[in-house]
């Protein structure tokens, strides 16, 4: 059955057309009504207006050669040997007196550091991850948020550390300097020794089951291949097992390989972006003189509403 549209709908459609367009007119010539007030108002008052903008200009370039913070330096790092803890600390209580390399150091004027939230990376690091992430999520600890001091934040592998410079790091001396005092600290020099011994002893204990786990298939195929009866379809279903724990291996393998080199530092930074320079400073040498012509513009309308007001109250005064 078909609808026929009436032509009371149909004259309210035009209605709410016109309506809308009128609406959106007026506003239209309201605002350039005013922005023309704005304007001449300004034009009127020439001398304070031009006395504003440099004003605000000087301002805004004092505000941009006196910034602490004019370039700002990014590092993704990894602490090695459960030093995530340390380095929190020493970041925190960061001063570049108390540093060796005071000379390069104290061009830093702030330091920040949060964990990079990964929660994939994070279960498959290693098994026991998977434990302490089921049982976060049993008692209502949710591992994808991050709150500032909390013990949550030991728990991930990889972290940010922005800090800022009053000067450009051009030859990066700075950056290495601050690298290298991150990584200077006796305990965990002596203990990174250790550690490596350990992981590369590791890596050579995989290699040898994936050669073990070879040298059994290699048997297997020669033994298939001479038509040897003592092989038979049982030996054959192990292999499955063999070769998803040879996979099993090859990934520790490639795990230990990274471990091996992030583990040349106590503190390994993964990559790192230097000298971004700090675009709100800059964005004060326009805002200021905009924030004094705004200020001006409203105290110029606080005067003239006062007037009218007052307007109206003597006139009501003298009736």
């Amino acid at each position: 059955m078909e609808h026929k549209t009436t032509p009371k709908t149909t004259n309210d459609q035009e209605v709410d057309v016109v309506f809308l367009f009128s609406s959106v007119s007026k506003f239209v010539d309201r605002t350039g009504f005013n922005f023309f007030r704005a304007t001449r108002f300004l034009r009127r008052n020439f001398i304070i207006t031009l006395l504003l903008l440099i004003s605000g200009i000087a301002l805004g370039l004092y505000s941009v050669k006196n910034d602490s913070k004019p370039f700002k330096h990014v590092l993704i790092v990894v602490p090695n040997f459960n030093s995530t803890t340390y380095l929190y600390n020493k970041l925190e209580n960061f001063q570049a007196h108390n540093t060796s390399n005071f000379e390069k150091l104290h061009h830093i004027s702030g330091i920040e550091i949060s964990p990079i939230i990964d929660v994939v990376e994070f279960i498959s690091d290693r098994e026991q991850n998977l434990q302490i992430a089921r049982y976060m999520s049993e008692n209502t600890m949710e591992i994808h948020k991050y709150k500032r001091g909390e013990v949550a934040e030991k728990l991930y592998r990889y972290h940010k550390i922005t800090y800022y410079t009053g000067v450009e790091d051009q030859d990066n001396s700075i950056y290495e300097a601050f690298v290298n005092e991150l990584n200077n600290d006796g305990y965990f020099i002596e203990r990174q020794e250790v550690e490596i011994i350990d992981t590369e002893n590791r890596l050579k204990e995989y290699q040898t089951s994936v050669d073990n786990i070879n040298g059994l298939f290699e048997k297997l195929g020669n033994a298939n291949s001479e038509g040897n009866k003592t092989v038979n379809v049982e030996m054959f279903s192990e292999m499955d097992r063999l070769l998803e724990k040879k996979n099993s291996l090859l990934e520790e393998i490639n795990k230990t390989k990274i471990a091996v080199i992030e583990e040349s530092k106590i503190i390994y930074d993964v990559t790192k972006k230097l000298n971004i320079s700090n675009k709100k400073g800059k964005l004060m040498v326009v805002f200021y003189p905009l924030f004094f012509i705004c200020i001006f513009l409203f105290i110029g309308w606080s005067i003239k509403q006062y007037k009218r007001y007052a307007a109206i109250i003597d006139a009501k005064n003298v009736s």
